[in-house]
């Protein structure tokens, strides 16, 4: 207990309360999974209109040379106490696994601004209509809520666009999403990592089928999406029971950013997902760096409505 609060009376940055409660539990040599934030941060405001790649280039040189001189003391000081550290640009900072005296050491350094668990997100999962869909229906009842199909008919059906996702991965074979994907290498599967894509779940083909399923005016019989002359990149966040972790989410929001560096026109990804700790900022910055590089982000509000304060994190944010 005299280790803990000593500890606790040195902190100068923020411990994420989930991330206080394992601290106190933890074993000397137990690791814990951590994301950790620095104070400094890119001139967002400053920086933006840049030319997307430029901008990118900016934000990996800001979080070299930012993160240079705490990683090198990590590696001197406590090289045989973390693990599986992996660095950041999309945000400033770095994920690592780490005993409790490291993730306190960080935490006294006035370079540190915060420090969170790498917690677990869930998906939200709809319940199916159990009203019956008439089979000669063509055009679904979201499409004609919002009159897509009349954009269509005046020669607006997406085609031209590219759509980022990040969900439970895509089936590249669903009749209605068939040559959608616009093809390697620009799909990253955060959990397997395998090269292709794949959805062992299904909420993430459902809901680009939602965005842009199926063929418009064509002869497809079910007329699913709004948008069914876009393409698609995606990124596999979620594993095959609707789980993620913070981590891994980092990771498809650096992915989708490289992809607009690299010359791929997103101009908006869909993001149904969201965190219920509805005071939680971990991706402001990640939303930010989408922005400036004129990604539109879209993410759910959450089902826990109507109440005040209900809407999920990021979908909260004034950025998204």
């Amino acid at each position: 207990m005299g280790f803990v609060l000593a500890a606790l009376m040195a902190v100068s940055a923020y411990i994420y309360p989930t991330l206080q409660e394992k601290l106190q539990y933890a074993g000397p040599d137990d690791q814990i999974a951590v994301l950790v934030h620095l104070s400094d941060k890119p001139d967002f405001e400053g920086k933006r209109g840049m030319a997307y790649r430029d901008y990118v280039n900016y934000l990996k040189t800001f979080a070299e040379n930012s993160q240079r001189t705490i990683l090198a003391e990590l590696n001197s000081k406590y090289s045989g106490k973390i693990s599986d550290l992996k660095t950041y640009w999309i945000f400033n900072g770095f994920y690592m696994k780490a005993t409790k005296d490291v993730i306190y050491y960080l935490a006294g350094r006035n370079d540190v601004e915060y420090i969170i668990d790498d917690q677990i997100i869930r998906l939200s999962m709809a319940t199916p209509s159990k009203e019956e869909i008439p089979a000669e229906k063509a055009i679904e009842w979201n499409v004609l809520r919002v009159k897509a199909d009349s954009c269509w008919l005046a020669g607006y059906d997406g085609t031209g666009i590219i759509i980022a996702h990040m969900d439970t991965g895509v089936d590249p074979n669903h009749p209605a999403l068939s040559g959608k994907w616009l093809g390697s290498p620009y799909w990253y599967d955060a959990v397997a990592g395998q090269s292709s894509p794949y959805d062992d779940q299904g909420h993430g083909t459902h809901t680009m089928g939602t965005i842009l399923g199926s063929d418009g005016l064509g002869p497809f019989t079910d007329d699913i999406g709004i948008a069914p002359g876009a393409k698609y990149v995606s990124c596999k966040i979620f594993d095959s029971q609707g789980y993620t972790y913070l981590s891994w989410i980092h990771n498809g929001f650096q992915a989708i950013a490289d992809w607009k560096a690299q010359g791929v026109n997103i101009v908006a990804s869909s993001n149904s997902w969201g965190s219920t700790d509805v005071t939680n900022t971990e991706f402001w910055q990640d939303v930010i760096n989408w922005r400036n590089l004129d990604i539109v982000p879209v993410f759910a509000a959450g089902n826990n409505g109507p109440n005040a304060g209900t809407i999920n994190t990021p979908g909260s944010f004034p950025t998204a």
